[in-house]
């Protein structure tokens, strides 16, 4: 190429064309070339083979800096070009876990197939490659939990897909728009703010609530996300530093969590108030670092250096400021005055005494309890009134008398005491009677007169022939391991709700059990050293359900996934039936307001409508009644449903696998 080609270079590059990748890499390719011509004419120009020298004096000088300005002009064309081409030759790679869907059948078979699903609908595209950059890494973090689908509703299928399912992205912002899709059908527009985490979190959890981060009212909050933040804030943060370790099911955190923003709010630019979740097993050694052993747990910094524990549970806003201004250490708890050391009309035994005190009482009943015990409290000022008339009465048929089990373990043991209180009928130092049913004054007063072997008891839960698994403190973190899918029930034998779960567990654990990687289980929390599990595990109610991945906590199960709604059998409903519509007490048929609170407090299903048929008119025992088998079939198809959703994508990973092999 000859140096009089440069004189068509501006026009050549000037020209206006139709923007097209390849013209333009062929026209950039053009000016490369011609550049290193001019490069060469520069290094030769001395010599007569270059046609820029066969000019004369001045001229030559005056066409040589005509060459250079449009070298520069070239050389600045290039580098625009350049910084124009980096995006398109970098364009947003999606990852193969997103699903692209343009046909309605293939849409129809994803929603049917899939219980948890996100989709997002785009004018075209281009318009949401924001999302789908976003998405491929939120894609990655769910996988096996969630599924995220992209419709294009700019081609020409995925514009009749779009028409039918009545989804317009053009009228949204950005020209994108996220929907979610639960157990088939539509559940809600996703609205929480686009991040990963908050997207992330919401496919674990789609009716869960929003992260504590997203709450507008908490900007004043340094949310922590990861320990290397952590210790970054501590080094760096010169201002004192309150840090809340919390846990986002914890009911004490969430009452918390407002007075802390407050404070932060109050606070800013003075101290730093921090939260962070450090409920995941990732954290467990900073957990051990500060001594958290429940949520929330405050811990005080200055200059990076750990200083106290703030313990005001209670506290408001202007508490925790105040503290602040002035921290000090918490002060010691005032410890519990032990029962046998109160005025208290009870004999209270120990393992030396036990023994003789049975010898000179022919008659007594003993009370078996531990101090940390609620119920136990709750029943010692019965106990006590008990015993102020037994023990202080010339003709009493009998004594009363108590033991703390946790202090005195010998005789505990030796009468296999397992949970408590424990009472015993003692009749002339032979252990008689085991009397679960005695907690109130006049109960127990009554018995001692007439003495009369219990009915007989129930056989525990634990103790009946069954697919569930029973585990506590000594073997659950080694049983699970083993399991892909552990479904956790954590249970107290007293408890309504558990005896009411119970039968439903066990019948989803018989459907599983020759699954090995899956298992139902169970864990008394009111057993031996069960209760220290349960506290570990979050356990704050029972029932409480948690599910583990080979002996990671995952999620709680909160009952409402991979449920159906059964009809409901002729006795139960007259020419009525059950639909699967949205459930609101305002709906229900006049011959039904009536029992619309009762329906309310009776029933926790979300999407269930009684549609009476004509002339049905059933009292409150009936509805009562109704509501009380739905539950019990949705909570059984719930348990059963949810470890069928998890099997199926387990399946459907293994399918994904063979087609990319």
């Amino acid at each position: 190429m000859r140096c009089a080609q440069v004189h068509d270079l501006n026009r050549a590059l000037g020209e206006r064309c139709e923007w097209k990748t390849a013209a333009f890499m062929s026209a950039l390719w053009d000016s490369i070339i011609t550049l290193r011509s001019v490069a060469a004419c520069s290094r030769i120009r001395g010599k007569p083979e270059c046609a820029c020298v066969s000019r004369r004096g001045n001229g030559i000088m005056a066409s040589w800096r005509s060459y250079g300005r449009r070298m520069r002009g070239a050389k600045m064309f290039t580098l625009v070009f350049l910084v124009w081409l980096l995006p398109v030759l970098e364009a947003v790679k999606v990852s193969p876990l997103i699903e692209k869907v343009s046909d309605h059948k293939d849409f129809k078979k994803l929603l049917r197939t899939r219980t948890n699903v996100l989709v997002l609908y785009t004018k075209t595209a281009t318009s949401g490659d924001s999302h789908l950059k976003l998405l491929s890494d939120v894609a990655q973090t769910v996988k096996g939990q969630g599924t995220i689908a992209w419709v294009n509703c700019g081609d020409s299928e995925g514009r009749k897909l779009c028409k039918k399912v009545k989804v317009d992205p053009s009228s949204k912002r950005g020209g994108a728009e996220l929907l979610h899709y639960k157990d088939g059908t539509f559940h809600t527009e996703y609205n929480r703010p686009a991040t990963s985490k908050s997207m992330v979190a919401f496919l674990k959890d789609p009716s869960g609530p929003p992260l504590w981060e997203e709450n507008p009212e908490a900007k004043d909050v340094v949310h922590i996300e990861t320990e290397k933040d952590f210790r970054k804030l501590l080094k760096k943060e010169e201002r004192p530093v309150l840090m809340m370790f919390y846990a986002p099911w914890c009911g004490v955190c969430k009452r918390m969590q407002p007075i802390f923003q407050q404070a932060a709010t109050e606070t800013k630019g003075k101290y730093v108030l921090a939260g962070m979740n450090v409920h995941p097993a990732e954290f467990d050694g900073l957990k051990q670092e500060y001594n958290v052993k429940g949520y929330p747990t405050f811990c005080y910094f200055e200059k990076g250096k750990f200083l106290h524990h703030y313990e005001n549970y209670g506290a408001t806003a202007k508490d925790i400021a105040d503290w602040m201004k002035n921290p000090q250490p918490p002060q010691p708890k005032t410890p519990e005055v032990p029962w046998s050391e109160t005025d208290s009309p009870v004999f209270h035994l120990s393992d030396e005494s036990f023994d003789s005190f049975l010898e000179e009482h022919p008659a007594a009943l003993v009370m078996f309890y531990a101090p940390w015990c609620g119920h136990c409290k709750k029943m010692k000022p019965e106990y006590d009134e008990a015993a102020e008339i037994l023990n202080k009465g010339a003709d009493s048929p009998g004594v009363l008398a108590a033991v703390d089990a946790t202090v005195h373990k010998a005789v505990g043991d030796r009468f296999k005491i397992s949970g408590f209180p424990t009472l015993k009928y003692f009749e002339k130092g032979e252990d008689k009677y085991t009397l679960p049913q005695l907690r109130n004054k006049d109960k127990i007063i009554e018995f001692m007169h007439n003495p009369q072997a219990p009915p007989p008891p129930e056989q525990s839960w634990e103790d009946k022939p069954s697919s569930v698994s029973h585990l506590g403190s000594d073997d659950f973190r080694e049983a699970l391991k083993k399991k892909k899918h552990a479904l956790v029930m954590f249970y107290a034998p007293w408890c309504p709700h558990c005896k009411n779960s119970v039968p439903h567990f066990t019948t989803a654990a018989e459907l599983f059990k020759e699954d090995r990687k899956i298992v139902y289980a169970a864990v008394d929390c009111t057993k031996g050293q069960n209760h220290e599990l349960c506290k570990q595990e979050g356990v704050e109610g029972y029932p409480t359900f948690n599910y583990y991945n080979y002996g990671k906590f995952v999620e709680k199960y909160n009952g409402d996934r991979g449920t159906s709604y059964p009809s409901i059998p002729a006795p139960y409903v007259i020419s009525g039936r059950i639909q699967n519509s949205t459930y609101t007490c305002n709906t229900l048929r006049p011959n039904f307001k009536i029992f619309s609170a009762l329906l309310c407090s009776a029933s926790r299903l979300s999407a269930a409508t009684i549609v009476p048929g004509e002339g049905f008119q059933p009292h409150a025992g009936v509805i009562f009644d109704i509501f009380q088998h739905v539950k019990a079939h949705c909570m059984e198809a719930g348990f059963i449903g949810f470890m069928r959703s998890l099997r199926g994508r387990d399946q459907e990973k293994v399918v994904k696998r063979k087609e990319e092999l």
